[in-house]
């Protein structure tokens, strides 16, 4: 049986158990962790939004400076400043040879 976390019309939604890991990883691991600021939890929950909707075995994720002002709430000026603490933490990984750079989340892979 999936566990219900909302309701879409008359139709319930349901996650994933990985979805689940996913979500319970961002919480314990990002929103709890001491020393976070509010821009590398805006970036790291818009990544979790997007990597929740692409479904399980997304792959890379390539989002422009204008889509992080626009769907994730960060000012233009923190956004590569953000990025960089958020690798450093070992949420993500960037590929910095694409333009616009791709991204892989690591939450999943550490949810497993």
């Amino acid at each position: 049986m999936a566990t219900w976390y909302g309701s879409k019309g008359s139709r319930p939604v349901t996650g994933s158990p990985e979805a689940m890991k996913l979500m319970e990883a961002y919480f314990v691991e990002i929103v709890a962790a001491k020393q976070v600021t509010k821009a590398e939890i805006k970036l790291m929950g818009y990544l979790v939004r997007k990597y929740l909707r692409l479904g399980e075995g997304g792959d890379s994720l390539r989002i422009g400076t204008k889509d992080w002002v626009r769907e994730a709430g960060l000012a233009a000026h923190e956004v590569d400043k953000t990025l960089a603490k958020c690798q450093e933490r070992g949420w993500l990984s960037i590929d910095p040879h694409s333009k616009p750079a791709a991204l892989r989340l690591r939450l999943a892979s550490r949810a497993e």
